[in-house]
């Protein structure tokens, strides 16, 4: 945001949304790859989703895709497959289903098709609803990088990132310490049993609410399985070593 921008709250923005048909989401995400995050030519989203999918920010309004304008925050987060692996966003929406199964909070989910193009849309958890669900206000989030002061290059365990035992001691920020200890540990094993290896710490972040800060809900799940046939070899890593799990307590 420009420094001289006025500020104004979430609950007091004029919400303003640009409905796509069909047509136009279509050639939106086919443009996807050149225009990241749907930005206009005149860059009016402001946004930042960083990561492998390509995806934007977006809206749902009576069922369609939509994109906010002004200072209309987002409320959905779009994505498409991986380059050079078809039906990523299936496997990512099976493996939340399966968490949500097993008891693990995680974002609604949904798989659509526009123009026989798959994409995926999931309801974003940093958004709470304000003035009876008509306009939306921003929650403050830290992933676990930026929570224990790591560069986004150090995401993963091996190139320096934070192991499980730091992982947990993080929760010492968490307004209920038991109980997110008690999550992080169900993650930590749900993702070795999925075999996802991108359980980085960029992966896991603390949601800060108004009264509480708390875990956020598992996102960006996936399998490595599912992909073995498109890779000569296979050398399964997890990204944070799933035998340096120790829990003290105190």
């Amino acid at each position: 945001m420009p420094l001289d921008d006025e500020v104004i709250a979430d609950e007091n923005v004029e919400t303003k949304w640009d409905v796509l048909d069909d047509d136009r989401l279509a050639e939106y995400i086919e443009a996807l790859p050149r225009r990241p995050l749907f930005i206009d030519a005149d860059g009016e989203l402001r946004l930042s989703l960083a990561g492998v999918h390509h995806k934007a920010g977006v809206g749902v309004v009576d069922r369609r895709i939509a994109l906010p304008r002004g200072r209309t925050p987002s409320t959905h987060i779009l994505k498409v497959d991986i380059d050079g692996l078809p039906d990523s966003i299936r496997v990512e929406h099976f493996c939340l289903r399966v968490a949500a199964a097993v008891g693990i909070p995680v974002p609604f989910s949904t798989i659509r098709v526009v123009k026989d193009t798959p994409y995926m849309v999931i309801r974003r958890y940093d958004r709470v609803g304000v003035n009876g669900q008509e306009v939306f206000r921003r929650l403050h989030q830290e992933d676990f990088c930026q929570a224990l002061g790591r560069f986004p290059r150090q995401k993963y365990e091996k190139d320096g990132g934070p192991g499980w035992q730091e992982c947990f001691e993080l929760m010492k920020k968490v307004t209920d310490v038991v109980t997110a200890r008690t999550q992080l540990l169900d993650r930590a094993i749900f993702q070795f049993l999925v075999g996802n290896p991108d359980a980085h710490a960029k992966n896991y972040s603390l949601l800060y609410r108004l009264d509480r800060i708390e875990l956020s809900q598992l996102y960006d799940v996936n399998n490595a399985a599912a992909f073995r046939s498109f890779y000569k070899e296979q050398r399964p890593r997890l990204a944070s070593s799933s035998g340096a799990i120790v829990i003290r307590s105190r």
